[in-house]
């Protein structure tokens, strides 16, 4: 089951819930069967003896641990941070950015890290908050894609990415028409695009107008050679969606639950095939699973404390 294989929770937990499940069961039958009964209280203490001592988790051993994945994003942010100011190359300005992208993008979507993560701006409906995205084309069991919440983070980040792409457009927008023949260079052009340059930042329009300077669109390849230095090694590329089905799946501080598993399914792609949500023969509800899904991802980034990126 893919939940399992990207997900977990503690042990704690699921012990907890299986007592709960059990008590239910038979505490109303419990004057017909007592040896149930009976059992049923020697498993009470057993779970309790359990809970005190355990510290394990069932599911996935991928997913990375809170505080590690906030102190990467803290060196993330320092990174892109310092980069993309007005007085750093310009491509080392467009491409932190995009790398803060793909990034957050991957945190706030639960999406897969595929080539052109972004997609095109008019992909995103800011109005309804929703984005419609098929990362599995190529599986046959589900050719259709989903709809993802998008989070008032992520909103007022992809605000900002646009509002950066418009500045950029308006100091070298002229600059980039002759280096890329281009008549005229608009932000869906640089949306989610890197500047490929190997070995150097070109200064001369020499330097510029090589062969080996490219407008590409983010992937998994550009990001981990980019980020090789900054995180370290063997940090695999769908590390941010083990985090986000572990934080989804564990029940919170302060008596919050976690999110229904079946909307987990739905915001993953992993529901069944004709049972998708939004599907006439869904059972899903769709207010419910766009409403709990969003504020639940709006929470998995507020418990990393993760700060927008700003220009000086």
């Amino acid at each position: 089951m893919p939940g399992i294989y990207y997900g977990g929770l503690p042990k704690t937990q699921l012990s907890s819930t299986y007592l709960a499940f059990l008590e239910k069961a038979l505490t109303p039958h419990s004057t017909h069967f007592t040896e149930d009964t009976a059992e049923l209280k020697i498993l009470q203490q057993q779970f309790k003896v359990q809970s005190a001592l355990s510290i394990g988790r069932i599911g996935s051993q991928l997913a990375l641990e809170p505080n590690f994945v906030k102190e990467q994003f803290h060196i993330l942010h320092r990174h892109c941070h310092e980069n993309i100011q007005e007085d750093k190359h310009i491509i080392n300005q467009l491409n932190a950015y995009a790398c803060w992208m793909w990034h957050i993008s991957l945190l706030s979507l639960a999406s897969r890290p595929k080539k052109n993560l972004l997609g095109n701006l008019d992909d995103y409906c800011v109005e309804l908050k929703l984005l419609y995205v098929n990362d599995k084309k190529n599986s046959k069991a589900r050719k259709d894609g989903r709809f993802i919440p998008l989070s008032d983070f992520f909103i007022k980040t992809l605000q900002n990415y646009t509002a950066f792409l418009e500045q950029i457009i308006e100091a070298y927008g002229s600059f980039f028409r002759q280096v890329f023949a281009k008549k005229k260079i608009t932000v869906n052009d640089l949306f989610g695009k890197v500047i490929f340059s190997k070995d150097i930042l070109p200064i001369t329009v020499k330097e510029w107008q090589s062969r080996k300077i490219k407008l590409i669109p983010l992937s998994r390849k550009w990001v981990n050679s980019y980020m090789q230095g900054v995180f370290p090694k063997n940090m695999y590329s769908n590390w941010l969606r083990h985090f986000d089905m572990n934080f989804l799946m564990h029940e919170q501080q302060e008596g919050k639950p976690a999110l229904a598993f079946h909307l987990i399914q739905a915001l993953y792609g992993h529901d069944q095939r004709d049972r998708e949500a939004f599907h006439p023969h869904s059972s899903l509800i769709p207010n419910v699973y766009v409403q709990q899904a969003r504020q639940q991802l709006q929470d998995n980034v507020k418990s990393l404390s993760i700060k927008h990126l700003e220009r000086k």
